[in-house]
């Protein structure tokens, strides 16, 4: 456990702090203790992407509800500046661009020392585009570092943030969103306590902590991915290009596969299409026949009489009853 002598358990000497949370609640479940813990010495803007309308819950005013939930729960972590960004809430994706660019005038803006966000890694998509969008942003801004921190899994690390003297403040925070943890609180709330307390397993300290990942400078995507799972996702551009072939190879042999098959099935495919081909004729015979119908001066009449009917043959007289025993005649003459 030689790695654990590099684990930092303090956050950089910095003043102001931008936070991403994709979803209201994310960021009081991720790092709500540190917010808590450091309100008195950093300014943090918390950036609601979005408004978290999608949960499944069958209350009309969702968006609204946990945009409250998130001032309330903000006022007692210590934070003021909070900033909805109203992005639909499960399609990060199709709003790549837009949510880069409203992020990127927010850098300009609050310049901020270390922006917090969620894993690439997290189990929630909404959560890993939160993260790659955050990625790229801090290329852009490399005096800005970035800190991310762990809801539905946990992450390799390498900065514990001691948060035993505000979990009640945590706690309390997590309560007010009732809405946002699907009613059950109680349940959100014991789950990442205990995820704070895990933590303690590698301080063996009676404390409950906050695991971050600091990374002193990020390339791209792929050192990210690669520390996060200590390397084992790592591969050489040679066993990259191998596996391509070998993907490419699959795909042209169920390519031809496909093309026997397609070739045993041209009878059938040719049966059915002259089978089709009838079929449309005699369409074709019909529609002509009844363009026929419609232009005779019979039909016109048939028409004028019909909207004409109950005036000329009343309900129930001798004239109507004749009416309707020579078309039921007819019908079954015809039918």
């Amino acid at each position: 456990m030689s790695e654990l002598n590099d684990i930092g358990y303090e956050l950089p000497d910095i003043k102001r702090a931008l936070i991403l949370a994709p979803h209201p609640d994310d960021e009081t479940l991720g790092c709500g203790g540190t917010i808590a813990l450091y309100s008195g010495k950093i300014v943090f803007t918390v950036i609601a992407l979005s408004n978290g309308e999608a949960i499944n819950l069958p209350e009309g005013n969702k968006a609204d509800l946990r945009k409250k939930e998130l001032r309330d729960a903000m006022e007692i972590l210590g934070v003021r500046d909070i900033i909805f960004l109203n992005i639909p809430d499960g399609k990060f994706k199709e709003h790549r661009d837009e949510i880069k660019k409203k992020i990127s005038e927010i850098f300009l803006l609050k310049e901020p020392q270390i922006v917090f966000s969620p894993s690439p890694l997290d189990l929630h998509p909404d959560h890993r585009e939160t993260a790659m969008g955050c990625i790229e942003l801090v290329e852009k801004f490399p005096s800005t570092k970035i800190a991310f921190y762990e809801i539905y899994n946990p992450i390799r690390f390498n900065t514990l943030i001691d948060i035993s003297k505000v979990v009640e403040t945590k706690k309390e925070a997590l309560t007010k969103y009732h809405y946002s943890m699907l009613k059950k609180e109680d349940i959100f709330i014991s789950s990442v306590l205990s995820l704070n307390r895990f933590r303690s397993l590698f301080t063996l300290k009676n404390s409950y902590y906050e695991a971050f990942w600091m990374p002193n400078a990020i390339q791209d995507i792929e050192d990210v991915i690669s520390w996060f799972t200590c390397g084992i996702t790592h591969s050489s551009p040679e066993d990259r290009l191998l596996g391509t072939i070998r993907v490419v190879d699959s795909l042209l042999h169920h390519m031809r596969e496909v093309e026997e098959e397609l070739k045993g099935k041209g009878g059938l495919i040719d049966d059915l299409t002259s089978k089709l081909n009838e079929k449309e004729e005699i369409i074709y015979g019909l529609q002509n026949q009844i363009r026929l119908i419609e232009a005779s001066v019979f039909w016109k009449f048939a028409r004028r009489f019909h909207r004409k009917k109950d005036r000329l043959l009343p309900e129930e007289s001798l004239r109507r009853l004749l009416y309707e025993r020579i078309i039921c005649v007819l019908k079954n003459r015809l039918f």
